[in-house]
């Protein structure tokens, strides 16, 4: 039994000797880092093989040829005895002049006959030197359109030998540009930069990019041999168009196109403009900057409408025929507003009427606007009135000039039935933007219907010599005949009517019918109900007054009109814009 027992120690003692006696591979590094490389450029690396075991160790070396031809070492097989190592010497071959740059990556194969670990794989890569651009894509700031950015970047030359950009090529051609001059070509020797201008000039409001190319040539010496070497460069440019600041006028909710509009041309001191704001108004007062309509000129013809924020909710309420046309321009880069606008008509109306059609031009100078009067009334038509009574109508001049209006005279040719309550003066002045309001009273001697005529003598040129009109009529009536037919007149009632304009941002008009001396309360309301403007308490005679509210107390929002008139209330919504 024992010498049993000593032999299968033996055998077992040999079988153990026999699996600890194999070649061990070690391999360091386990990976060839090359670095940046220029192109062309070749580089030696160590690679250590070495036997940890108690065998010869044997090992051949192999890559994919095809794939990795910048990879090739020395020797490429071999046998280590134990304990013993040798150098490979590992040589890569950047490829030539890749104007691009970029990443290589290989793998070396190393076969052994070692059973537990037959191969093993070491990663080779390194990095190809690009031709330098900084920075590395080329972003430009917010641009307003059809206004244009600059922006400076650097080329390179890492190669040694002459680099020539030749020709550039821009996808986005119509949105950037290559400012430098490229007639002879771009020349950068061998260590050398220079700056280059690329220009961002967007059409619309949006965001834009570019592939920007460089066609190049590259002249070098190899081995003693002149070559020229042709490429190309990528980089990207990067830009956003934006629309220019937008013009202080808020858009009229409640007016729709009645009206269709077109912009011709538009010039300021006789040049053409670009990128100014065109806004369309129905009131000629300068402090209201609701407008009916605005757009964009960029020296293209354009449409101004307007129409309700919600079509479904809003009134639709347009504009009056023959209303006409004010017009602003507003340069939002100097951020003035030119209100001396003339209008030229191509084609079409002066005035509102609906579905019409106009072509006009406007230009504009900066100049002062000489002085110009309007009235808020060309003829005053008043409520059929009492004998005995009177009806008053409030009369405002605007002066919407810049420079100031005379009025050097006045007069009233009918002033038995009409009287004027305008200020006793040789001159009467109304300065740039200011306005005068005055009284006129209808106070009819008899029944039946009167005339007159109220002639202004100003400073104003116009087709009448600095001449205005104001043309009166009304009808006297007496208690007992309050009615002829087929003239339309106010009731024996209390009549309040709807404030103008509305929605307003500045102020408004109220105006009010009463046919006999009455107790009136008239206040303004928001729409909760609280009383926040007293406008008129007392004691009223008979005829046609008027008030104004004025917004700088009010905030934006719908309030509601009251007038208690004889115990008769009436009611009428306004609507504030700020």
């Amino acid at each position: 039994m024992l010498r049993r027992y000593l032999l299968a120690c033996f055998i077992l003692s040999l079988a153990a000797i026999s699996l600890f006696a194999q070649p061990r591979l070690h391999v360091e590094p386990d990976a060839i880092d090359g670095g940046v490389l220029r192109a062309g450029a070749e580089a030696d690396f160590e690679l250590i093989i070495a036997n940890m075991g108690d065998e010869t160790l044997a090992f051949q070396l192999a890559h994919n040829e095809e794939e990795f031809n910048w990879l090739s070492y020395e020797p490429d097989a071999g046998e280590l005895e134990p304990d013993d190592e040798i150098i490979i010497t590992i040589t890569v071959t950047a490829p030539d002049f890749i104007f691009g740059g970029g990443e290589y990556e290989g793998a070396l194969l190393i076969a052994i006959n070692d059973p537990e670990n037959e191969l093993v794989i070491v990663e080779v890569f390194f990095w190809v030197q690009p031709i330098e651009i900084f920075p590395e894509e080329i972003e430009f700031n917010d641009t307003y359109i059809t206004r244009e950015s600059r922006e400076s970047f650097v080329v390179g030359n890492p190669f040694e030998g002459e680099f020539i950009i030749e020709a550039v090529e821009i996808e986005e051609e119509d949105n950037f540009s290559f400012i430098t001059d490229l007639d002879d070509g771009i020349l950068i020797e061998f260590g050398e930069e220079v700056e280059l201008e690329v220009a961002f000039l967007p059409q619309e409001a949006d965001d834009y990019q570019s592939e920007f190319r460089f066609h190049c040539e590259l002249r070098v010496n190899i081995d003693g041999e002149d070559m020229i070497v042709n490429g190309f460069v990528e980089t990207l440019l990067i830009g956003r168009g934006i629309l220019p600041p937008g013009p202080p006028w808020e858009l009229f909710p409640e007016c729709d196109a009645v009206h269709a509009i077109i912009v011709n041309d538009v010039t300021f001191n006789g040049e053409e403009i670009d990128l100014w704001y065109v806004g369309l108004f129905d009131t000629i007062d300068l402090d209201v900057r609701i407008c009916s309509g605005y757009d964009l000129w960029r020296g293209e013809r354009i449409g101004l409408n307007a129409y309700p924020d919600d079509p479904e909710t809003e009134p639709d309420e347009g504009f009056e025929a023959g209303q006409r046309f004010y017009f602003r321009l507003w340069d939002p880069f100097e951020e003035v507003e030119y209100r001396n606008v003339e209008i030229e008509f191509i084609q079409g109306l002066e005035g509102w009427v609906r579905d019409a059609l106009t072509i006009l031009t406007l230009s504009c100078t900066d100049e002062p606007l000489p002085p110009n009067l309007v009235f808020n009334h060309a003829e005053l038509d008043f409520p059929d009135t009492y004998i005995t009574q009177q009806s008053v109508q409030i009369v405002v001049a605007d002066n919407w000039g810049e420079e100031t209006v005379v009025i050097s005279e006045f007069e009233l040719d009918n002033d038995a039935n009409f009287s004027i309550l305008l200020q006793d003066s040789v001159e009467i002045v109304i300065d740039p933007n200011e306005e005068l309001e005055f009284e006129i009273a209808f106070h009819p001697q008899d029944t039946g219907g009167y005339e007159g005529i109220v002639t202004f003598e100003t400073n104003v040129e116009n087709e009448n010599d600095g001449v205005f009109e104001l043309l009166l009529s009304g009808i006297g009536v007496d208690s007992l005949n309050s009615v002829h037919s087929g003239r339309p007149r106010y009731p024996d009632t209390p009549t309040l009517h709807p404030p103008a304009p509305n929605p307003f941002n500045s102020q408004t008009r109220i105006s009010y019918h009463i046919p006999v001396e009455t107790h009136l309360d008239l206040a303004l309301y928001d729409i909760s109900g609280r009383e926040v403007m007293t406008l008129f308490s007392g004691v009223r005679p008979a005829g046609v007054w008027s008030t104004t509210i004025d917004a700088n107390e009010l905030t934006s929002g719908l309030y509601l009109l009251r007038m208690n008139a004889n115990s008769q209330v009436l009611i009428q919504k306004l609507i504030c814009i700020k």
